[in-house]
């Protein structure tokens, strides 16, 4: 069960408070999906995960902080530590593929194809810089092939091998969707 509580914040923009609610717990039970969206109970607390101003229109995952300008850190991203511009990078692809979520559930094709594209720019980044992370690697193919583009998963994934059994069946299991041009979502336990 979920535990939702009530918590007053002042917006960081424009310095009105406003009651939100905020997810004190929850548990998840059964298989995460390919892209690693969580199984129900965590998966209905995604409303949470946001929070918008009433006031400004401000949106953010903590209303009372200030937003990372990613355009501001890409301008001096060599005289700041690899691992800050990492954790910038690695905030917007989970931002972009929290949206690709709240799409799928809005059953809005086309804006969560769009949403997983500009996931896949910042995983990319990601990528780069931690070339050895298989899961990073996997969870790519599912981008790409809930994104439509069966071509690209084929290609880059015809010959990969992962350091283990299970990662390998699933880049077996997004092969064969690919071929079948299946963008359809699928968990773990599809596997």
């Amino acid at each position: 069960m979920s535990r939702i509580i009530p918590i007053t914040k002042k917006c960081i923009i424009c310095d009105k408070e406003h009651e939100y609610r905020e997810l004190a717990s929850t548990n998840a039970f059964g298989a995460c999906d390919l892209d690693l969206r969580p199984p129900e109970m965590r998966r209905s607390t995604m409303p949470l995960w946001v929070e918008e101003c009433p006031f400004c229109g401000y949106v953010s995952s903590d209303i009372s902080k200030l937003p990372i300008d990613v355009t501001e850190v890409s301008k001096v991203k060599d005289f700041i530590s690899k691992e800050s511009f990492q954790h910038t990078e690695e905030k917007s692809f989970y931002a972009s593929l929290h949206a690709a979520w709240a799409c799928d559930d809005k059953n809005d094709k086309e804006n969560a194809i769009l949403c997983r594209k500009i996931a896949l720019e910042f995983l990319e980044i990601l990528i780069l810089n931690d070339k050895n992370n298989e899961n990073l690697r996997l969870q790519k193919a599912d981008l790409l092939r809930r994104s439509g583009d069966f071509d690209a998963v084929i290609k880059q994934y015809n010959s990969e091998n992962f350091s283990n059994e299970l990662l390998n069946k699933i880049v077996h299991f997004q092969l064969e969707k690919s071929k079948l041009k299946d963008d359809a979502c699928y968990t773990v336990a599809d596997v």
